[in-house]
């Protein structure tokens, strides 16, 4: 999403002024909408194909769990791409600030081990990027018994990450229309 809004800007199809919150909300969501469901559709057709091939029990119970936070992550990701969109306006600038955003979320975030073997300052700096949230319960929801309460607090985080990011957007488009 957001190397197609650099994009966009490149060409000169960048966004015209919206009038008002609601045509700003409506394009906020008309434009991460269709990437956060595909996002959510790869999740789970990855998920249904990959669990057989590793042998890794699931029980059917635990499906709500795994589409709500599978969603609220597609959700959160598909924001904060459609913020770092409107910040920067080349692919190239897009793909450097991705790359050192991306790398070191995946790399703290508990994806290529345990986050508990992590040292403490790496940890605190883990939980700024939401695929921390993700992996730390979806991990848990797959493997073992789902903690309500460690599978709000993550759903919190995705919840409290995208409404900063939806914010952040209208506060962007808001600028691009001349009205702060």
């Amino acid at each position: 999403l957001s190397l197609i809004m650099a994009e966009e800007q490149e060409m000169g199809l960048s966004v015209q002024p919206l009038s008002n919150w609601r045509a700003r909300t409506v394009f906020v969501f008309g434009k991460t909408l269709p990437y956060a469901v595909t996002n959510l559709f790869f999740s789970v057709a990855s998920f249904a194909f990959l669990m057989p091939i590793f042998k890794v029990g699931f029980h059917i119970e635990k499906l709500p769990a795994f589409m709500l936070l599978s969603a609220a992550f597609a959700v959160t990701v598909s924001l904060a791409g459609f913020v770092f969109g409107l910040l920067f306006k080349d692919r190239i600038t897009v793909m450097v600030v991705l790359m050192f955003y991306s790398l070191p979320g995946i790399m703290a975030s508990g994806y290529s081990w345990p986050d508990f073997a992590l040292p403490w300052d790496i940890r605190i700096f883990s939980y700024f990027f939401p695929i921390t949230h993700f992996v730390e319960e979806i991990r848990r929801v797959i493997l073992g018994p789902i903690g309500l309460q460690g599978f709000l607090h993550s759903l919190s985080a995705l919840t409290l990450y995208s409404l900063i990011c939806f914010g952040l957007s209208l506060i962007l488009l808001q600028k691009r229309s001349g009205r702060c």
